[in-house]
């Protein structure tokens, strides 16, 4: 289900074991702070279940937010968003907010009618008796299930979609985690709860909003969200939506039927779940309408705002390669699990993003459970435990019961959950049928309490009557619909109303007729019922028995059973007496008999809580409930969505609309904000100002002063104070231990976080340039990848013979594949591609194939023999068939071929081989008929143009003619041309630097010449033609200055042209192209640096004109365009154009989309820079160091001055970092612990910078001020601190600044092979070696101990002591018969971090350490010989030779510290060298050999040299010949490139960094593998254990964690480089080429800095759980020196 999997399981389970431990111990916490400072105790039943009945408006409201907020609310509203468009978050909002303000009703008449309930069956029970009791007893338990398996069952699937967590442990460890503290703190500290994790929800959209809104780099605006809308509308449209499915409507007909089914839905949900009830009967009695009335408002801004952002986020951001299922849609599995707002974060956010979703979710999930665990717990206690089981439990009994409730319904719960999940049952289908289950009792349950008539056979028979209606028209429905009842069928949005409705209105409707018609109510005149019956209705009892209460003894009916109306009656009449009296408060009679809790203080509030309303504030409070739920119906369910859904229902949102609407949802949620996280805070400031002055005095040594009740100030009772300190006590020490306890276990908890130590950072700390190449004009075109697809891709085969489909909405790469065997690619690559019916297909020098468009796949491959090159492919249509077949076209020496290709497997279907001798040049064809022209040499040397007509069903030779067209002697480059899917192919022919093209209609022989005219007096520079599929062509000419196109009509009966219209020229340069578009007709795009302009070919009217901005206007060389005919005088025009930088773009309508630098696969020359700003300021402060006090003052200010710019980026860039330190987003940008490294490119005529430390970025391109192709003669790319140096061979030496890429100098550059720099008395210059290998002499060079080596020309190897004049010292030359390929040394920088390698007895082996060694490499016919030189006396200090090689096979070899390596294919029987060596290899493979070189064979011996004080390599003893030991291995593969990682001091041990190029991918070989002193045949012994050796496998199989690239494929590696960085476990890697790759690595591990796996927040919280138990333990340890001190007395 998911695919959109981001982040590891254990980021799962940290969440869900980790916070909820957190919870817990922050439930601790505030029950501590309540017991202790306030006048409410946990350990009552009272204050467990009902809060004291005492919880004030604002927290209500928060409750409500918080406890309505489900997973369901966040996950389906979005769902809902994406599934029915801008509707859905609205009709989301309006019908649930609904609900809450319907149940303020309820909510008074709790408080007037029933003060003293606990549970809403309670009153069932006291007015309708036991079979009432039970009925909704039951269905209370069934909402509750259904409610709970919505919240956890959705919360378990997201969780798992997200981080792989097994979705049943979720479903057991959310209830039981959040069991655990609701367990440890009852109702009212649920309420504190429920505060914080709305605040955590506010948070959350406000980051989503402010970054879909504002600030993400995909969207980041309200214009850009509206077209990316838009574009969603067309490519994914919404059925039954208006506006041909757009999201942007209100008119949906799906999603006016959903909303009926969530307001139906919405009152089993709300009036029958018994959290709601809790609520009202925890809230203040004169203030309980107010609270629900806050709760509606701000419960509407949630689904309003977070779906408006998220849902129909989802569909904008499906187009983005951040998107989790790029580039397809989420599935329906996916979108009915809700899945719609994750995928948006993710997109948004990456893992940050997800880890911010999955708190979000848990907060949502956790806190509307907590409300449910506390809801069925007291059904348990008070319904079933004290109703009919023990009856006369006491206070502490009931908490007791209230806990196992909660463990009970958390256990069902779990499995519950996992059943539903095993039979595919998810989030949506459960929200859409819960009504039908339980909507036949939702009206009834309302009626009881709203309508005094309401008789006890209606309330009992009602929900079962209305459940039988739900499910038989559910049933009936579904199987009628949808032809079949599964959980597919039934969870259908109409099949679901259709049962909805039923069950709810069955059961109004048989609840009203049946009141009518059997109007008697329950009577019981039994005296515990009497008595349970007062003490609901709020009438205190003195005599149970007697019935006499406060409120005077008529509220008994006569035959002593209790009339809830006429008691109400009385109790309001006796209210309204004393209200004439200036309306005192009510009296406040002391209870005597009210079920006491063993507290005095509890029954006191117990007591006086449970008093009815005053008459006048029931009144009051009734009309403005009455008031609002009618003026919120009348509104927001009736009025605006009805006036947006039929007024115009065709019509989509303006723009202007669309950004009132989503300022007005994103406002609501800043209301919501205000009432629901301000307004608390303000209306508790006193008491938590009480709080805060007790927890001083106790850190202040004062003692505690307990808050004064109100019991206490009336009675002064001594005993109340005396037992209340006594229990405080004792609670207060259990308090101590049990916190301590569980602050530990929360602790413990959160300790294993998301993350592992080791955790993978693949695709994180490493960045990849996927490219194409630069594209080819005639292999470039939009086309759809099948015949279904409502979208297009953009396909091109390029320059580099690399065949690739670009996604059009993003530039994102969907496939590519390299033309050319092995993977390989090569510049200039003359390819061909065109589409089919579901294949795409090129031609290339490996023949012909075929590729699903969607994918990449092959589906056939037709290869050709010998040296045939392709000249031209097309499509043939094929009679009978929709597939159509191919006509390829193949030239080799004295030889042409033409075969034709069956569409479908790719097999031969005939074959023409024609050996005239003449040169091919196209190809056409009309479906009948196969015509290809070709160069004719006749006699004298005059050139003719032959074509040749082929029969398309059997490929016999029709006919042949001859046109009289010389193409042998045009003085510059041809362009001809052949339409294509037209019934009379043209060919045409023009001469760039021409005034004429000639026309032919291929089957005839006759020529139109076209004479192109000059414009504005100026002469015509270059003429191209463009053919379409409609028989016109235009002719485009441009002069120096302007540039004009001539449009002409073919007539294919007469074989004549006529000119159709004039496209006026314009005084700038343009480019035209044929565009794509469904149906026959044709158009033609024009596209100049200022503006698009489309044309028909059949009018000259401009059809539309897109001005281009100011970020497109570069010049565009060539282009593909498609057109979209939005209705007969509206299109929309897509181009991709390929700029003279090689810069590949989209232009959507004149305005840039994305733009692909394919110019840096032409990538030749490479080289580090330090862009560290650290470097920019130790220049800064060196220059004012040497400058005047007062200019140094001034610099310095300017400096400050300047940092401030930068103020707001980074003020801008917390919240993002705080959400990756806490919640595992991004690492990629660690240029903090790297340094800020880039990378200069040169390509053939750029220069880029590219940061390596953010993902690659572009930092600046300059372009090379050189005309001409240099890839041949960029000989050298270097840089230094300051500025870098391009030099090309005998043409100019550039200088430009690293930092902007602003050219510096340029000065001219003699001919040279290479450069190298050398030390000399200001520094270091450069110098020049030529093709002789002589160094040309530089001045000021120091005359000592400068060597240096060269190769000249005549594969001789020289070395040199540099003076003003060099000297030449010594010459190698390989063995005859032997070409030197390679001749490398140690690296620059290659630093050693120790001499000698320390074994496993202690004993010590000394390397052989030398900077002046070469390492050569020759190869003859089939041997290969690698030379270790020393670069003082040219000595071979070892040499090595292998016989028997494949020399074509790469074969490459490199050197650092004290060893050396080298790859081959052949076999290796066992080299033959002047040292000593090993082989154990005898095998035809790839072969990697290492060879380790040492001063001597022995421990602890330094050699000969080892005790001689002073040595010369020139004398004989001073050349010390190393010993070598050698291991080679058998490889799967070859390699094409190595290098070596480099770290600052070399510590780390290095890895042997290797491509693959039959893969594609990098590898870093770790060298303790490549170890030569690995034992061969036997166990390695406890000391070589010990030094990491293990036993020698000739077989080098490559581990996966090697792998750089994972899973990418990297093309064409010409290099690899790898620099240092300032962290000395990690090593810089990038590789260039045809792609850019760049990465971290740490062969060692990242021993040096905390990685990912370290949670910051278990040790935030680690400090936070010592410091809460010191601050506890303070008292208690205070208290404890004090009785020391008196005992010691």
């Amino acid at each position: 289900m998911s695919g959109i999997q981001v982040l590891p399981p254990g980021f799962g389970y940290g969440i869900v074991i980790g916070i909820g431990g957190f919870f817990a111990a922050l439930m601790l916490g505030i029950t501590f702070l309540q017991n202790r400072y306030t006048m409410y105790s946990t350990g009552q039943s009272e204050e467990f279940n009902t809060a004291s009945r005492n919880v004030k408006p604002g927290l209500i409201a928060a409750g409500i937010v918080s406890s309505w907020t489900w997973s369901a609310t966040l996950l389906t509203s979005s769902t809902f968003a994406y599934s029915y468009g801008i509707c859905g978050p609205m009709w989301y909002g309006a019908s649930g907010t609904f609900q809450i303000l319907l149940f303020g009703l309820i909510a008074i008449k709790i408080k007037a009618n029933a003060p003293g309930a606990h549970t809403f069956p309670e009153i069932l029970y006291a007015r309708h008796g036991i079979v009432a009791h039970i009925t909704y007893l039951f269905n209370g338990f069934a909402t509750n299930m259904l409610v709970g398996a919505c919240l956890n069952l959705g919360g378990s699937q997201v969780v798992g979609a997200l981080t792989g967590m097994n979705v049943y442990a979720a479903c057991f460890l959310i209830p039981l985690v959040v069991g655990a503290y609701v367990i440890a703190g009852g109702l009212r500290s649920t309420f504190l709860c429920d505060y914080i994790h709305t605040v955590i929800l506010f948070l959350s959209i406000f980051i989503f909003g402010f970054t879909l809104y504002a600030t993400s780099p995909i969207v980041g605006s309200l214009d850009k969200f509206y077209d990316l809308l838009l574009s969603a509308s067309e490519k994914m449209p919404i059925a039954k939506n208006a506006s041909d499915g757009s999201y942007l409507t209100f008119h949906s007909v799906d999603g006016l039927v959903f909303a009926v089914d969530l307001l139906v839905a919405g009152f089993s949900t709300v009036w029958l779940d018994q959290a709601y009830w809790q609520r009202a009967i925890a809230s203040r009695p004169e203030t309980s309408v107010r609270a629900y009335i806050l709760g509606g408002i701000s419960w509407y801004g949630i689904p309003f705002g977070f779906a408006t952002a998220m849902g129909l986020g989802c569909a904008a951001l499906t187009g983005s390669k951040s998107f989790p299922t790029y580039p397809n849609p989420l599935s329906d599995a996916q979108n009915g699990a809700g899945l719609s707002s994750p995928a948006t974060a993710i997109a948004l956010l990456g893992k940050g993003g997800a880890g911010l979703m999955l708190l979000l979710l848990f907060m949502a999930v956790t806190s509307s459970t907590s409300a449910e665990l506390i809801a069925v717990s007291s059904l348990i206690t008070f319904d079933i435990y004290k109703t009919y089981i023990h009856p006369s439990a006491t206070s502490k009994q009931l908490v007791t019961m209230s806990h196992a409730g909660i463990i009970i319904y958390a256990l069902v719960l779990a499995v519950f959950c996992c059943i539903l999940n095993v039979v595919n049952i998810n989030l949506t289908w459960l929200l859409t049928v819960l009504g039908i289950i339980v909507g036949g009792a939702s009206v009834p349950v309302g009626l009881v309490l709203l309508w005094s008539r309401m008789s006890t056979v209606a309330t009992i028979t009602a929900p079962y009557i209305g459940l039988a209606f739900g499910l038989i028209s559910w049933f009936v429905t579904t199987k009628k619909r949808s032809g079949s009842i599964s959980v597919e069928t039934t969870g259908d949005v109409t099949n679901a109303v259709a049962g909805n409705l039923a069950s709810w209105g069955g059961g109004a409707v048989v609840a009203v007729v049946l009141t009518l018609i059997f109007p008697k109510k329950y009577s019981d005149s039994h005296p515990d019922h009497v008595a349970r019956n007062r003490k609901i209705m709020g009438i205190a009892t003195t005599d149970v028995g007697a019935g006499e209460g406060a409120f005077g003894s008529d509220a008994a009916s006569p035959n002593g059973v209790e009339n809830p109306e006429q008691g109400d009656k009385e109790v309001k009449a006796q209210n309204a007496s004393n209200a004439g009296e200036s309306s005192p408060p009510p009296t406040e009679s002391k209870p005597e008999a009210l079920a006491p809790t063993g507290n005095e203080l509890v029954d006191y509030l117990e007591a006086k809580q449970i008093e009815p309303m005053d008459p006048a504030q029931v009144s009051k409070s009734q009309k403005l409930a009455t008031y609002f739920n009618w003026t919120y119906f009348f509104i927001a369910l009736i009025l605006v969505p009805f006036a947006l859904f039929g007024v115009d229902g065709d019509r989509i949102f303006s723009r202007a609309t669309f950004k009132g609407w989503v300022v007005m949802s994103f406002l609501w949620v800043w209301v919501s904000m205000v009432i629901c996280v301000i307004y608390p805070v303000v209306e508790s400031a006193g008491a938590l100002g009480e709080i805060g002055k007790g927890v001083i005095r106790d850190l202040g040594g004062g003692g505690r002063r307990r808050k004064t009740t109100q019991g206490e100030k009336d009675g002064g009772n001594r005993n109340v104070r005396l037992r209340a300190r006594v229990t405080d006590g004792r609670e207060t020490t259990r308090f101590m231990r049990l916190s301590l306890t569980a602050l530990a276990c929360a602790t413990a908890c959160l300790l294993p976080t998301a993350h592992s130590v080791f955790s993978d950072e693949a695709f994180q700390v490493d960045w990849h340039y996927a490219l194409l190449g630069v594209p080819q004009p005639h292999a470039t075109f939009f086309h759809r990848p099948s015949v279904s697809s409502s979208a297009t891709l953009l396909y091109t085969a390029s320059e580099k013979g690399v065949l690739g489909a670009v996604n059009p909405k993003d530039g994102a790469l969907v496939w590519r594949q390299p033309l050319r065997e092995n993977r390989t690619v090569e510049t200039n690559e003359r390819t061909f591609l065109v589409p089919g019916e579901g294949l795409v297909v090129s031609a290339s020098e490996n023949g012909v194939t075929a590729w699903d468009p969607t994918d990449g796949r092959l589906v056939w491959n037709a290869p050709i023999g010998g040296a045939a090159a392709p000249k031209d492919l097309k499509r043939v249509p094929k009679d009978g068939s929709a597939i159509s077949d191919f006509v390829v076209l193949y030239h080799e020496e004295k030889r042409t071929l033409v075969q034709r290709l069956d569409g479908i497997t790719g097999k031969v279907m005939w074959e023409f081989s024609d050996r005239r001798g003449d040169s091919p040049l196209v190809l056409a064809t009309d479906g009948s008929t196969v015509y290809y022209a070709s160069s004719h040499h006749a006699a004298l040397g005059q050139g003719n143009m032959k074509v040749s007509a082929i029969n398309a069903l059997t490929g016999q030779e029709a006919k042949g003619y001859t046109l009289n067209v010389d193409v042998s002697h045009c003085p510059g480059p041809l362009e001809l041309k052949t339409s294509q899917d037209t019934d009379a192919p043209v060919l045409a022919l023009a001469e760039h630097s021409s005034k004429e093209v000639l026309l032919n209609v291929l089957g005839s022989t006759k020529i139109e010449t076209i004479q192109i005219d000059g414009k504005s007096g100026e002469e015509v520079e270059e003429i191209e033609v463009h053919l379409s599929k409609s028989p016109r062509i235009l002719i485009h000419a441009r002069s120096k200055t302007h540039g004009w196109a001539e449009v002409y009509q073919i007539n294919a009966k007469s074989s004549s042209t006529t000119k159709a219209y004039s496209i006026p020229a314009i005084a700038e340069q343009d480019i035209f192209t044929a565009a794509a578009a469904p149906g026959p007709e044709s158009h033609f795009v024009r596209i100049t640096t200022s503006e698009v302009s489309l044309f028909s070919s059949e009018s000259h009217g401009i059809l539309g004109r897109w001005p281009r901005s100011s970020s497109t206007n570069q010049s565009i060389v060539h282009a593909a365009a498609e057109v979209v005919a939005r209705s007969a005088t509206s299109f929309a025009v897509r181009v991709a154009g390929t700029s003279t930088s090689g810069e590949w773009s989209l232009i959507r309508n004149g305005e840039s989309v994305w733009s692909r630098y394919e110019d840096l696969s032409n990538a030749v020359a490479a080289a580090w820079a330090d862009t560290d700003s650290a470097v920019d300021l130790a220049q800064q402060l060196e220059l004012e160091s040497h400058s005047s006090l007062f200019t140094a003052y001034l610099h310095r200010v300017k400096r400050h001055l300047q940092d401030l710019a930068d103020l707001p980026r980074w003020l801008q860039s917390i919240p993002q970092s705080i959400i990756n330190q806490f919640l595992g987003g991004s690492t990629s940008d660690q240029s903090y612990l790297t340094s800020r490294k880039a990378v200069i490119i040169a390509t053939d005529g750029w220069l880029y910078s590219l940061d390596m430390t953010n993902a690659g970025k572009i930092l600046w391109r300059t372009q090379i001020p050189v005309v001409g192709n240099h890839r041949s003669r960029l000989r050298d790319l270097s840089v230094d601190e300051q500025q870098g140096t391009l030099r090309i061979d005998g043409a100019v030496t550039i200088n430009f600044n690293i930092d902007r890429g602003d050219i510096v100098a340029m000065k001219p550059c003699s001919h040279f092979s290479k450069i190298v720099d050398v030390p000399t008395t200001s520094g270091s210059a450069a110098m020049h070696i030529p093709e002789n290998g002589l160094p040309q002499g530089l001045t000021g060079i120091n005359s000592e101990g400068n060597f240096l080596i060269s190769l000249n020309g005549d594969q001789k190897v020289q070395g040199w002591s540099l003076t003003e004049q060099p000297r030449l010292l010594w010459t190698f030359s390989p063995t005859p018969g032997f070409r030197i390929i390679q001749a490398t040394y140690r690296p620059v920088h290659d630093p050693v971090a120790s001499i000698g390698k320390v074994l496993g007895d202690r004993t010590v082996l000394y390397k052989y350490l030398s900077s002046n060694i070469a390492l050569v490499t020759t190869v003859s016919a089939d041997a290969l010989t690698i030379y270790l030189l020393d670069g003082i006396t040219g000595s071979v200090l070892h040499s090595v030779t292998e016989t028997s090689i494949d020399t074509t096979s790469p074969v490459v070899s490199i050197i650092s510290e004290n060893w050396f390596a080298y790859t081959f294919f052949g076999t290796n029987a066992g080299p033959v060298t002047s040292s000593s060596t090993t082989s154990q290899n005898d095998a035809k493979a790839h072969h990697l050999t290492v060879t380790e070189l040492y001063e001597s064979p022995h421990f602890n011996d330094r050699g000969p040299l080892g005790s001689s004080p002073n040595a010369s390599a020139f004398t004989p003893p001073g050349i010390l010949y190393p010993h070598s030991i050698s291991q080679s291995f058998v490889i799967s593969q070859p390699i094409s490139q190595l290098a070596v990682t480099t770290t600052m001091q070399g510590i780390t041990s290095r890895s042997l960094l290797a491509y693959l190029p039959q893969t594609s991918a990098l590898v870093a070989i770790p060298r303790p593998i490549l170890d030569p002193r690995r034992p061969v045949g036997r166990d390695p012994t406890p000391a070589e254990v010990e030094e990491g050796l293990f036993r020698y496998n000739p077989f080098l199989e490559f581990d996966s964690k090697w792998y750089l690239s994972h899973s990418r494929d990297i093309l064409g590696v010409d290099q690899i480089l790898s620099t240092p960085t300032v962290l000395e476990s990690s090593s810089l890697v990038f590789t260039y080429g045809h792609d850019l790759f760049g990465t971290r690595v740490a062969p060692s591990m990242t021993f040096d800095v905390l990685g990912k796996g370290f949670s910051k927040g278990a040790l935030l919280g680690t400090v936070v759980a010592l410091g809460m138990g010191v601050l506890a333990l303070r008292p208690v340890v205070r208290k404890k020196m004090v009785a020391g001190r008196w005992k010691g007395q």
